[in-house]
């Protein structure tokens, strides 16, 4: 009978790649986040300037990214107020209106 060798490798390389792809989609919403926020920046309502240099952006979860202003009259520059000021949707067409870059960068990031 010939001599026969077995050889059996267990690698499980499932907790590196779970960190890998954590640190990966925190680095692809942290650029959303950031073009977001220049967005909002670039298209704000000016008179001081206080509101468009105010704009930040911070993980808030594993898979949440949070842009805004801690500006008090920030909320009713972007949606207005009964009182005649009329919404802006500076922040919500940042958002909305670059999806499509948006899904660029996650996808690239993530390849």
């Amino acid at each position: 009978m010939p001599l026969v060798a077995s050889v059996t490798f267990k690698v499980n390389n499932i907790d590196v790649a779970k960190s890998e792809l954590k640190s990966k989609v925190r680095e692809a919403l942290m650029e959303c986040g950031e073009v977001c926020q220049n967005y909002a920046s670039a298209t704000a309502p000016v008179k001081t300037g206080n509101l468009r240099a105010s704009f930040d952006h911070k993980m808030v979860s594993d898979n949440t990214v949070a842009i805004g202003t801690d500006v008090e009259y920030g909320k009713y520059q972007e949606l207005g107020t009964s009182r005649g000021i009329k919404p802006k949707y500076f922040l919500t067409n940042a958002l909305r209106g670059h999806i499509g870059e948006y899904e660029t960068i996650i996808r690239t990031t993530l390849k």
